[in-house]
């Protein structure tokens, strides 16, 4: 039997059928991890724009400056026009459900992780006055030095000046006067990423809303990271405003096929019908074999029994035996044609409706983002414009929690940045070697439902390749270590905190000690000597006072230097940030519009 089996997967149809089989499946897979990692990014770029407003909502910078808006355009964007190939292509309007969201989870609550409170304990070690006065002065000193660094002007970046490269459609600018600061700026900041998220409808067709993609299953799409202790920093990724239930999911998959190929969830759905198809063509195939090959030894025994005039009844056991193997045949044979008729059908009338519409959607999805960051370059460029105002009141515990929380999203953007580049390029590729093999189902008659997917996956692929990516992961890269240096920074502003309220409390121990020594000997000092216990402590205690002076004096001076590095970095980082983001959204634009762009009958 084994032998049988052997010469079975060994047939040409048989193995082609399991290269497919192994193909669809490693498809509905990618279609997974490309879904997840598209609401990964959506939901990153909402969640970054949401902390660096949290962030920037504990400063008070202000300068006169302009205020820039891309000007909404007069008609909506629409999808571009079918291509020739396609006109003929039934492809429904995308339905939306409006409630469709990917921010909320399904209960409709948010889920926040209680932060563990990091509690400092003082330490019992007792500083030397020289030795805490020689530290002071080079802790000042280094201070000042950054400090002047910092407070250099800040040389504009010209490639992030430059807004409209030679790829990029310029949009109508209005400019409006108005006083600005860095809290307004990452209000409009924050407002143009939540555009820029708002577009999951846009890919509704690729998302698994039967069974649930992961990050529609989670709130925050990365569940085991750390939060800070700060419930403001939580309440501002639970607004209303970024969050919608979603739909019931309890029917989500049912599709009535043929008629509404395009529905939210619909190309998920396709793609594991496909896969159960194949697994099924894949079975009958062998059954097929297996049944040919034992028909062929039946008959063989048939004929040699019938030869030698054996006896009647093994003959007709026989003559059972081969009629019930070609019965199982032509069963076999027919539910064979059935299956890949069926695969074949489901490739026209769903799959590439489907890629026209999903293409399309990311067409429009990158459009808006385009349109987004555009408005985001110009609007960080105004940071340029803000000036240190020497305010030195101590940053808040909010503040510090905020940029901790920017960390971890920043981080979580480029992460998502970098899996939906990857996965997006892994599923267009698995597509085309899976359509390819499905080739071979047709017979050799011609198709031009097929040769049209084809044509899809070698433009969307070709585009991809040209797409800008690795720059644009080095300027989120460049985001994430700013924020790294300025938490760096906080942290050093900390250690002086500290510092200064231990040398407080020793020189307010010294203060009462000195007040009881004074309480008795009631002011009466007959010893006027400089050994005299309560000289000594009033010596002592004017030591400390120095000392706390100095550390103050540190103390204020980091605070300052903080609020200083804070700007200066995000005046460096974010318009070449925007900048390259504005340039991958428009290239990725491009790159997939070209797909569904009619082709000019040439002159």
């Amino acid at each position: 039997m084994g032998c049988v089996l052997s010469s079975i997967d060994e047939d040409v149809k048989v193995g082609a059928c399991k290269e497919r089989k192994k193909a669809i499946k490693q498809l509905v897979k990618i279609r997974g991890e490309f879904s997840d990692s598209l609401l990964a990014y959506l939901k990153s770029l909402r969640n970054t724009g949401a902390t660096l407003r949290q962030f920037t909502d504990s400063d008070s910078i202000e300068l006169e400056t302009a205020s820039y808006d891309v000007a909404e355009p007069a008609s909506p964007l629409l999808p571009p026009p079918l291509p020739p190939f396609l006109a003929d292509i039934n492809v429904p309007p995308l339905q939306i459900d409006p409630t469709l969201s990917l921010f909320r989870s399904t209960d409709g609550k948010e889920m926040v992780e209680p932060g563990e409170e990091d509690e400092w304990e003082e330490t019992k070690t007792e500083f030397e006055d020289e030795e805490a006065e020689a530290e002071a002065a080079v802790m000042a000193e280094k201070l000042r030095r950054g400090k002047q660094q910092l407070m250099e002007p800040v040389e504009e970046n010209s490639s992030a000046m430059s807004l409209y490269g030679k790829d990029t459609t310029a949009l109508p600018v209005v400019v409006r006067r108005s006083v600005k600061t860095l809290e307004g700026i990452g209000k409009e900041l924050d407002d143009k990423f939540l555009l820029a998220s708002g577009c999951i409808k846009e890919i509704a067709v690729l998302i698994d809303i039967s069974g649930g993609d992961t990050l529609l299953q989670q709130n925050s799409g990365h569940s085991d990271r750390k939060r800070g202790n700060s419930a403001k920093v939580f309440s501002v990724l639970s607004w209303s405003r970024y969050s919608k239930s979603p739909p019931s999911t309890k029917d989500g998959g049912e599709f009535s096929g043929h008629s509404e190929p395009c529905k939210p969830g619909a190309h998920c759905a396709t793609l594991k019908k496909l896969y159960v198809a194949e697994k099924k063509l894949l079975k009958a195939l062998k059954e097929e074999g297996v049944a040919a090959l034992e028909y062929d030894r039946k008959s063989s025994l048939l004929r040699k029994q019938e030869d030698e005039n054996l006896d009647l009844v093994k003959i007709e056991k026989t003559r059972s035996s081969v009629e019930k193997l070609q019965s199982d045949l032509v069963s076999l044979r027919q539910c064979i044609s059935e299956t890949t008729s069926s695969i074949l059908e489901i490739i026209d009338e769903e799959l590439l409706p489907q890629l026209v519409a999903l293409t399309a959607g990311l067409t429009q999805m990158w459009r808006i983002m385009h349109k987004s960051h555009q408005a985001q370059a110009l609007i960080s460029q105004q940071l340029s414009s803000l000036n240190d105002n020497h305010n030195t009141l101590p940053n808040s515990e909010d503040h510090h929690q905020a940029i901790i929380q920017f960390e971890t999203e920043a981080s979580y953007w480029y992460n998502s940045f970098c899996k939906l580049v990857k996965s997006q390029r892994e599923y267009v590729r698995t597509l085309s070697k899976w359509i390819q093999l499905t080739d071979s189902l047709r017979d050799g008659q011609e198709c031009s439902n097929h040769s049209s997917i084809l044509t899809i996956c070698e433009q969307w692929e070709l585009g991809l390749n040209e797409l800008p990516n690795k720059e644009t992961a080095e300027a989120i890269k460049s985001l994430l270590s700013s924020i790294c240096s300025i938490i760096a920074q906080h942290t050093e502003e900390d250690n002086n905190l500290k510092r200064l309220q231990k040398l407080e409390r020793k020189f307010q121990k010294c203060r009462n000690s000195l007040a009881e020594m004074q309480q008795r000997i009631d002011g009466d000092i007959t010893d006027t000597s400089p050994k005299h216990p309560i000289h000594h402590k009033k010596t002592e205690t004017e030591a400390v006072k120095k000392q706390v002076e100095s550390a103050k004096a540190s103390y204020l001076e980091a605070v300052q230097y903080s609020r200083t590095m804070t700007l200066t970095q995000l005046q460096t980082t974010l318009p070449p940030l925007f900048q390259s983001l504005m340039e991958f959204s428009n290239a990725s634009a491009q790159a997939i519009e070209v797909i569904n762009t009619p082709v000019k009958p040439e002159e």
